[in-house]
């Protein structure tokens, strides 16, 4: 039963940490609105229910949500066309 009520509560989370809406509300502040007391404890439960950090899971729930990644945003910037010298 309590592992059953901690998954119900990590998938809160991880809900929480994938909406846009929600991107400016700390993760600590996430894991205490899903019920978990101790960041630490969230963070390693977190971490081994979906195999990252929740930071960066937000970081790549977010990136996805806009369909930017960072190779797109590194090769878009080495690509940019630049004038001509002396023109």
């Amino acid at each position: 039963m309590s592992g059953w009520i901690r998954q119900l509560r990590l998938e809160r989370a991880r809900e929480q940490l994938a909406d846009p809406a929600r991107s400016d509300v700390p993760v600590h502040l996430v894991a205490v609105r899903a019920g978990f007391e101790h960041h630490p404890v969230f963070t390693r439960a977190f971490r081994s229910a979906y195999g990252m950090s929740p930071r960066d899971y937000r970081r790549r729930a977010l990136l996805q949500e806009t369909g930017t990644d960072r190779q797109t945003t590194v090769d878009s910037a080495s690509t940019r066309r630049r004038p001509l010298p002396g023109g």
